[in-house]
């Protein structure tokens, strides 16, 4: 493989002063592709369906997000809150889903981005 995704940050102002996180590696699929949606989101279920080469997503949402976000499995579960504002890293197994569920607590109306890799 000839790329990565790397995640590196610092976090500051802690009581204990700072902290660097990284660099975190994550390979790519094998065949080193990259895909981009940009979508507004409904309001209720949202499925995106995954490409079957993804080793990961970067769900971007749009800063000026105001609506709630979360991951599901299905309509039925839980799920997992997301940020409204702030990227989130997925990384997948070997086999990746079909789909990412993303329900919206009311219908979209800026854009959010999902970079496979």
């Amino acid at each position: 493989m000839s790329g990565q995704l790397s995640i590196q940050g610092n976090l500051t102002g802690l009581p204990t002063g700072s902290k660097t996180i990284g660099p975190l590696t994550i390979p790519p699929s094998a065949s080193n592709d990259y895909e981009e949606y940009a979508v507004t989101l409904g309001n209720g279920f949202n499925a995106i369906v995954v490409p079957p080469w993804a080793a990961g997503v970067i769900i971007v949402p749009n800063a000026q997000n105001a609506v709630s976000m979360t991951l599901k499995g299905s309509t039925g579960d839980t799920g997992t809150p997301l940020s409204p504002t702030s990227p989130t890293e997925i990384a997948f197994p070997t086999s990746p889903p079909a789909f990412l569920g993303v329900t919206l607590g009311a219908a979209g109306t800026t854009v959010t981005t999902f970079v496979f890799f």
